[in-house]
């Protein structure tokens, strides 16, 4: 789940909510987001900080063998590569929107998914050095006919406390928050690595 996501271009009304100086930042280069790849994200302060995108822990040698780009929110707190992270390092990922594909192997459907009232995602993420991965759940409803999981997104009243870590599991949004359409005209997913 979230193999890739759309960045947002736009980030001065985000920062500015979270209190964070006009000076920092006014757009996003990149588009999409894929797993490896630089992009910023929010810490406790709030701070931004730019970060690659499948989280290291402190403790490897190397980076692991397995996807680190997304971890369960269930398991988490237990697992060694996210556990130091879950316990002390929350982070915000603002995003535009996210892909999802479905269908048989060849071809799959991609599928953008963004919020329905055009404001920006902001997915609870754990960060550890310059890496980051983003908390994902069970799929309800309206995301179950295209992956079995969904990105974890905190809700705007939540940010604070999802970045002092006083909260480790936001609030679900409603039922039909996101908006999903088919992108055809998307060129198909790249290897993730």
């Amino acid at each position: 789940m979230c193999g890739q996501f759309l960045a947002l271009k736009e980030w001065r009304d985000f920062l500015k909510s979270l209190g964070i100086d006009d000076e920092v930042i006014a757009e996003v280069l990149v588009n999409v987001v894929k797993p490896t790849l630089a992009y910023p994200i929010i810490t406790a302060g709030p701070n931004l900080m730019t970060a690659r995108w499948g989280l290291i822990p402190g403790w490897a040698t190397d980076a692991p063998k397995a996807s680190t780009f997304n971890a369960r929110i269930e398991t988490a707190a237990e697992k060694p590569s996210f556990r130091d992270a879950f316990a002390r390092r929350h982070a915000l990922v603002p995003v535009a929107g996210f892909y999802e594909w479905s269908g048989p192997s060849n071809p799959k459907r991609r599928h953008r998914i963004t919020r329905k009232d055009n404001e920006p995602l902001v997915f609870a993420g754990l960060w550890e050095g310059d890496t980051f991965t983003i908390l994902t759940r069970a799929a309800r409803a309206q995301m179950a006919a295209l992956h079995d999981r969904e990105p974890v997104v905190v809700g705007r009243r939540q940010w604070k406390a999802w970045l002092d870590n006083t909260l480790f599991d936001p609030a679900l949004p409603p039922e039909d928050f996101f908006h999903i359409a088919d992108d055809d005209t998307a060129p198909m997913q790249d290897s993730l690595f």
